[in-house]
């Protein structure tokens, strides 16, 4: 299935020429006041300082650039991409199993990787990052990362930690950071850690307390593997799921504690809350075909148990994405006049100052989100702000 990339400008009112207005200028602080960036208080009007300014209202993303569908190189699925500070874009291709350069005008530079289990390919990739300088790729399906530097060449390849293996790590200026299980028994014990690479692999330097998560919302059924009885988990469709992973940047975990709260958290290392935003929230109904159409999925024997636990309503909000700025967009559900549903993006600052919210182009509302899809806000040097996405069609 072919794919094709937009890059969208900031958020604000449109200009004449069809790109956004910067609107996260710090220097118009005064235009007026954010609304709360937290469940527990209201936010000042941000000052000349350098405070996140709120955006201009309504928000809107503008298509900056279009790659694929006819525009430059097609893309498979793209279960990942990453963004430069000049606005170039790597691309990850999982069905090519390559990563495609892109420069700021979305011409293709140089393709790296390639179908393979040898040095420098790869077999089912799933993650892409850029940590100074160097282009990690998580290959799941050799068990590995795979480093590039920016200009294409292959640098070496590091077998991932057994215990984190199966996409429980990422990559971050702080090394590779993770989420393990160890069993004892009958008896499942998470662990943390970070590991730095060396001249012989990953290196494990520290162990790190799990992040604070409650249990997933899920079913529980039995069947038998080799013979022997086990307790199969199921996430509970439509359910706001509560999960940790590590921030990007660095520092600690990004931690979303479910239970239909619309919040999200930074924890650090040593486990304490350095920042929480939160909004209060309209919820938006799950047509009946929908849910209906969820709890026909799961095994027969939790279709009767599921019927009153698959929510009438969607989750708070779909997922959180780290700008390279430290700002946070959470892509959200809303409704749609005439029915149906579109996305959004609450947009807060560094800080956690609620900034507005940016709609969508229509691009963005092609169908309902899935876990491959991604917008990103770009790590650039000044505002405005942009996002990329894709969307395969």
């Amino acid at each position: 299935m072919a794919g094709a990339l937009w890059v969208l400008g900031a958020c604000g009112a449109g200009s004449d020429d069809g790109r956004a207005e910067a609107a996260l200028d710090g220097a118009a602080a005064e235009r007026g006041s954010a609304e709360r960036a937290g469940p527990g208080g209201a936010s000042e009007p941000a000052g000349p300082g350098g405070a996140s300014a709120p955006l201009d209202q309504p928000g809107h993303l503008v298509e900056d650039l279009r790659v694929g569908a006819g525009v430059g190189p097609t893309f498979g699925q793209v279960p990942d991409l990453a963004v430069t500070p000049d606005g170039g874009v790597y691309v990850l291709d999982g069905d090519a199993r390559e990563v495609v350069q892109l420069d700021a005008d979305g011409v293709e530079v140089r393709r790296m990787g390639g179908p393979g289990d040898g040095p420098g390919l790869l077999d089912y990739p799933r993650r892409l990052r850029l940590v100074d300088g160097t282009l990690w790729v998580d290959d799941l399906g050799a068990g590995r990362w795979s480093a590039f530097d920016t200009a294409g060449s292959f640098l070496r390849a590091l077998d991932t930690p057994a215990r984190i293996a199966g996409g429980n790590a990422d990559m971050t200026p702080d090394g590779l950071v993770g989420i393990g299980q160890l069993r004892d028994g009958d008896e499942v014990m998470r662990f943390s850690g970070r590991w730095v690479a060396d001249a012989d692999g990953f290196r494990r330097v520290d162990s790190l307390p799990p992040p604070p998560v409650p249990e997933v919302i899920a079913l529980q059924t039995e069947m038998t593997q080799s013979g022997r009885p086990v307790s199969i988990a199921y996430p509970i469709p439509l359910a706001h799921q509560p999960s940790a992973r590590p921030d990007p940047r660095g520092g600690g975990w990004i931690v979303i504690p479910g239970a239909g709260d619309y919040r999200v958290q930074w924890v650090d290392y040593a486990g304490a809350v350095v920042r929480e935003v939160g909004r209060e929230y309209d919820p938006v109904p799950v047509p009946d075909a929908e849910r209906e159409g969820q709890i026909q999925r799961l095994p027969p024997d939790l279709r009767e148990a599921s019927a009153d636990r698959v929510p009438s309503q969607y989750p708070p909000f779909d997922r959180v994405v780290v700008g390279g700025d430290g700002s946070v967009w959470v892509v959200r559900r809303v409704g749609r006049d005439g029915g149906g549903t579109r996305l959004a993006f609450d947009v807060f600052g560094p800080e956690g100052r609620y900034l507005g919210e940016a709609t969508s182009d229509e691009a963005l509302d092609a169908g309902p989100p899935r876990p491959e899809d991604r917008a990103t806000p770009a790590p650039c040097a000044s505002p405005p702000l942009d996002a990329v996405s894709h969307h395969d069609g």
